[in-house]
């Protein structure tokens, strides 16, 4: 039975086999070639700032957090995001894997006297000892 909406699964090799975005001729006339540690970290940034229903062929991926970033940010609230980041992440790149989410109230980083969630992200790239970190701002008013 075929699964809908789910991307192929990437195993050894085939996780450092990403083009470049933008596309762009490497030196031997070929198609340039991603770092996967690069490819992964821009790949989970752009996932993390879909909503959900903004991709035409996947509705169910994004994120739902989007409507919770003026609610008060409880334990209850963190472990939310923390399940849903992780949902979305295992679903729809292969590539990492998520070894923790944190979610914390900020303040607007230029002057703003507005508030938003920060989730810092910490998974590890398959086939790599390190583990990575990104942090995503999500909402608030500038």
């Amino acid at each position: 039975m075929a699964i809908v909406n789910q991307p192929p699964t990437v195993t050894g090799a085939a996780g450092a086999l990403t083009f470049v975005f933008p596309f762009q001729a490497g030196a031997s006339g070929f198609p340039a070639m991603a770092d996967p540690v690069v490819a992964a970290y821009q790949s989970i940034q752009s996932l993390m700032l879909t909503g959900i229903n903004e991709r035409v062929m996947h509705p169910d991926m994004g994120l739902t957090v989007y409507n919770l970033v003026f609610e008060n940010l409880t334990p209850i609230l963190q472990a939310q995001i923390a399940v849903e980041v992780t949902r979305l992440i295992e679903t729809y790149e292969p590539r990492a894997e998520v070894v923790a989410v944190d979610s914390r109230m900020g303040e607007a980083s230029d002057g703003g006297q507005g508030t938003m969630i920060i989730v810092n992200i910490l998974y590890r790239v398959a086939g790599q000892l390190v583990s990575q970190q990104v942090p995503i701002p999500l909402g608030g008013r500038p």
